[in-house]
């Protein structure tokens, strides 16, 4: 069996499991967290790093990350994963522009006995999507998810972007504490430690695996421990060592929507200059941030593309070459000005279009540069603008949240994109997904494009989410039922003898029987009810929150209100049609807790109605 073929059969029979690493805190050595890690079923696919490989290769990594993120959930909740132990799970960084986070975010929300979430990042997240993964930490910690930076110390970025994404948790590094100190060594732990002292961040040391190991771990600052000294992944909890609980530092407070400048403190003192200036300012910040390397980041704006000018495009090479994350942000730049440099265009009515900005952030500095054109209209190296020039870190860091809000990765295609903190205050996704089915629309507007160039969930004719999808969020939904002892039920629907209606009036207004369906459907049915297209003539509805006790009479109550509405005649091309739909239901538990289960006892009950 080829590779692609035996992950679709993963995909489709979810065989994916979890295994659990303990966390340790060094002072007690008692056991405060598990962290979650996925395993494939026996074969090429069982170690994760060749089961993520192939679902990014196939396109269908966001399917994958999101079914062991509910997987470790479930299997977590099984194992009696409660307080105060916590959770760690992981989250791919490509898919963070396009995952469906409601499911995340209910998981929080619902979860039992106050199950506590950490989720995982690596500065990957944030190097090639920051507005996605600034939006997402801020609606993940107002639902009560707890953040944590991973791999710090592999990569010299993650220390410059440390400061902005604020983790609460730092996850050191296998290699800092198995390999011989040096000089690189010392330097992410002075960036770390003063990180941890100026927010009461904790860090974790991961790889410990003899009291050597330990030993180094206590002397880089780790509270936490995690490593084979302390157990291997396993499928069960450890009762080697008592239960402990992690004590979290007070989460810090949502960003506000500000634009650099007006992130400057009220009663800063601003002066008044013209552009030749504020051009030295700015070329002695870049030569500042050229000192850091790859732990320093620089993100500065230019009003218009043309202020980019030549010998601007030199110097920003330079830094590219010299420096660590670099982008520059100005009406009508392109996503990549010049190789390397992440660029962002502005809108008219942006704030920031009349502002002059630079920001240089590093572990140990912290300057900006923050101005706003005073509109006027003679010469341009005349123009005169209001500044500040501040080291003040705490502004800085707000400073390059703003900016990097505006920084859309370079492959992104979907429309309509919200800035980073506006997304936070969100309830629902833009296309209504998580809780809400999506409306029937027109392929062209309702076909989701992932990174990776795969279709996003969407059936492409009539604009409900496809099987797939459905799967997913159905058993998403189970997961939630059993959190909270409530019912649910799927109601299925297949409409009688299609071939036939293919075969004589073809398959032009087959089609149109389809999309009518659907859209009756849609009206009939609450947008906290998940509709889908479950094969080419077979449609099927999740109602969640039901009372357990009567989910089967409500649903059938609801199935049977619907009959006549979807039974009337279609208008087509070839004239009208009518059609009979056969409906079954089934409800969980009393019909399975499962896709399979719950689909096929419905399905049973919609032919033995129909005879």
């Amino acid at each position: 069996m080829s590779v692609v073929n035996e992950l679709a059969d993963i995909l489709r029979q979810r065989s994916v499991s979890s295994v659990f690493q303990p966390i340790v805190d060094l002072d007690s050595n008692t056991i405060v967290a598990y962290e979650a890690l996925t395993r494939g079923p026996a074969g090429v696919l069982h170690r994760p790093d060749a089961l993520f490989d192939a679902a990014r290769s196939a396109g269908r990594l966001a399917e994958l990350d999101e079914l062991c993120r509910i997987t470790a959930v479930a299997t977590a909740i099984k194992a009696q994963v409660f307080a105060p132990l916590t959770l760690f799970v992981n989250v791919e960084p490509e898919i963070l522009d396009t995952t469906r986070l409601d499911e995340m975010v209910q998981l929080a929300r619902d979860s039992p006995r106050a199950l506590q979430l950490v989720l995982e990042l690596t500065e990957r997240a944030l190097a090639t999507r920051p507005a996605q993964l600034l939006a997402t930490v801020s609606r993940l910690r107002t639902a009560g998810w707890r953040i944590a930076l991973d791999d710090v110390g592999a990569d010299d970025m993650s220390l410059a972007f440390m400061p902005l994404l604020q983790p609460d948790i730092v996850k050191l590094d296998l290699s800092l504490v198995q390999k011989r100190p040096d000089a690189a060594v010392a330097e992410i732990m002075n960036a770390v430690n003063a990180y941890a002292e100026s927010t009461g961040a904790l860090l974790l040391a991961e790889g410990i695996e003899s009291d050597k190991h330990l030993m180094m771990a206590r002397a880089l600052g780790a509270q936490l421990g995690q490593g084979w000294k302390f157990g291997r992944p396993s499928q069960s909890t450890s009762q080697a060592l008592p239960v402990g609980a992690i004590v979290f530092p007070s989460a810090p407070p949502p960003a506000a929507i500000r634009s650099p400048f007006n992130c400057l403190p009220t009663g800063t003192q601003l002066r008044v200059s013209a552009k030749p200036l504020l051009i030295e300012i700015s070329k002695s910040l870049e030569r500042q941030a050229m000192r850091f390397g790859g732990a320093g980041m620089v993100v500065s704006t230019f009003q218009q593309a043309k202020h980019f000018t030549a010998f601007t495009s030199k110097r920003y090479r330079s830094l590219v070459d010299r420096g660590g994350f670099v982008a520059a942000i100005g009406e009508g730049l392109s996503r990549e000005p010049i190789p390397g440099l992440r660029g962002a265009d502005l809108a008219n009515d942006d704030p920031v279009r009349t502002e002059w900005d630079i920001v240089v952030l590093a572990p140990h500095f912290s300057a900006a540069l923050l101005a706003r054109d005073l509109g006027d209209k003679g010469p341009d190296q005349a123009r005169r603008f209001e500044f500040a020039l501040t080291y003040d870190r705490a502004t800085v860091i707000a400073a390059a949240q703003s900016l990097l809000s505006r920084v859309l990765p370079a492959d992104w295609v979907e429309p309509g994109f919200t800035p980073a903190i506006e997304v936070a205050a969100e309830t629902k996704s833009a296309d209504g997904t998580g809780t809400a089915a999506a409306p029937p629309a027109s392929p062209a507007s309702t076909q989701l494009v992932q990174p990776d160039g795969a279709v996003a969930f969407l059936d492409p004719l009539t604009g409900l989410l496809n099987r797939s999808r459905f799967q997913t969020l159905l058993e998403s939904a189970l997961l939630q039922a059993q959190m909270t002892d409530g019912g649910l039920a799927i109601v299925h629907f297949e409409i009688d003898k299609f071939s036939t209606i293919n075969t004589e009036y073809g398959h032009l207004a087959a089609d149109v029987v389809l999309q009518t369906i659907a859209q009756r459907l849609t009206k009939r049915f609450r947008r906290t009810d998940l509709i889908a297209r479950l094969g080419d003539d077979e449609f099927v509805v999740l109602l969640a929150g039901l009372d357990l006790d009567n989910a089967a009479a409500e649903a059938q109550q609801v199935a049977d209100g619907c009959v006549d509405g979807l039974q009337q005649p279609i208008t087509t091309q070839r004239g009208l049609i009518s059609t009979t739909i056969n409906i079954g239901v089934s409800c969980y538990p009393a019909d399975g807790n499962n896709f399979d289960a719950l689909t096929q006892a419905a399905d049973q009950r919609k032919h033995s109605d129909s005879n």
